[in-house]
């Protein structure tokens, strides 16, 4: 409430009569999180925007998948660009790393002990990340191993090209959509046309005079079936 007053102060000092203006036509209830609730967890949305946000997503999305698919396709190495360029600025640093073996794949690299058969080192960045840390790198260097063959495979570019390859088909217009199965009509309005029926049960201490202030004509008398029609008053009063 505190942060709702303050920003309805400052609209009100930017520009006079905003605010008389926005709660006009609907309450904060309706568009402010301060008056939700606690119901609304902190989102107010409805169903015009939603719709909007979807087509908006639809067509960002499909932006992303052709400009992606159309990077994939110039990737000429078997890393990721991204990838590859890590493990090539690694290399330099891994070069003063100091490797001694212990026999089964297991090397000692620097502080940090490298199994290279598990694909694991005491660092925790090669079993994190799945592409091989410094320490790796340098063990590589020292067996003449495929750095290659020491990265995951969801960091290959074929991986990668996958991931783009299905593209979005075109959305078509309503009209044309095919209707399979019954037709699901809306249910009908809340509030039928006319004055709704009262539902009040009626006791004693509800009784009035019906014909109090009323005024009928002799042609209203004498034929009860004009007694809604006609308005005129009785000449006999």
């Amino acid at each position: 409430m505190a942060q709702y007053d303050h920003e309805m102060q400052i609209l009100e000092e930017v520009c006079p009569g905003a605010k008389e203006e926005l709660t006009e036509d609907m309450s904060p209830e309706q568009w402010a999180l301060a008056y939700d609730g606690n119901m609304s967890f902190g989102k107010l949305t409805t169903n015009s925007s939603e719709s909007a946000l979807a087509s908006a997503i639809f067509y960002r999305m499909n932006a992303w998948f052709v400009h992606r698919r159309e990077k994939a396709a110039q990737v000429t190495g078997d890393l990721c660009p991204s990838v590859d360029a890590h493990l090539r600025s690694v290399v330099d640093d891994a070069r003063h790393v100091h490797v001694v073996a212990y026999g089964d794949g297991i090397f000692q690299a620097g502080e940090h002990r490298v199994n290279v058969m598990l694909r694991e080192c005491t660092c925790r960045s090669f079993q994190i990340y799945q592409v091989p840390c410094v320490h790796a790198i340098a063990v590589c260097g020292a067996i003449h191993y495929d750095l290659h063959q020491m990265t995951s495979e969801y960091y290959y570019a074929s991986t990668n090209a996958r991931v783009y390859e299905r593209a979005f088909d075109v959305s078509t217009w309503r009209s044309t959509w095919v209707q399979e199965g019954p037709v699901v009509l809306p249910p009908g309005p809340k509030r039928t046309p006319g004055r709704p029926m009262s539902t009040c049960i009626h006791n004693s201490m509800d009784w009035r005079d019906d014909d109090r202030g009323r005024y009928l004509c002799v042609a209203t008398v004498s034929s009860p079936s004009q007694q809604t029609v006609c308005k005129a008053p009785s000449s006999t009063n």
